[in-house]
């Protein structure tokens, strides 16, 4: 198997812990067809970021958790924006209450 290292069971447990959350931003996608709707929760991420300057963890809404998982795929733009904005490093935790906790400083 080309990809042993990863193990199916963790590949499993990575799917079944995002199911409720890409159920519910799913339910949401109507939310995010104009520019604006998009801009908007561009801009709630960012203050989600701002937000996490002065606490450890937060939960984020749906949409917010979606831009979030986008944004680290840019992970240099990630990690400077982060450190900028947030003042440090956030490590995106997905659990079942999808709260977040940071690290770094």
């Amino acid at each position: 198997m080309r990809y042993k290292v990863l193990g199916v069971d963790l590949v499993v447990a990575a799917i079944r812990r995002q199911e409720s959350s890409m159920s519910s931003i799913l339910a949401q996608s109507a939310l995010l067809e104009t520019h604006s709707a998009v801009e908007q929760a561009v801009g709630d991420y960012i203050g989600f970021l701002s937000a996490m300057r002065h606490v450890d963890a937060l939960e984020p809404s749906s949409l917010v958790d979606l831009v979030w998982h986008t944004h680290q795929q840019m992970t240099d733009c990630y990690h400077k924006h982060c450190v900028r904005i947030a003042g440090r490093l956030l490590d995106h935790v997905d659990t079942s209450e999808r709260t977040c906790i940071s690290v770094g400083g």
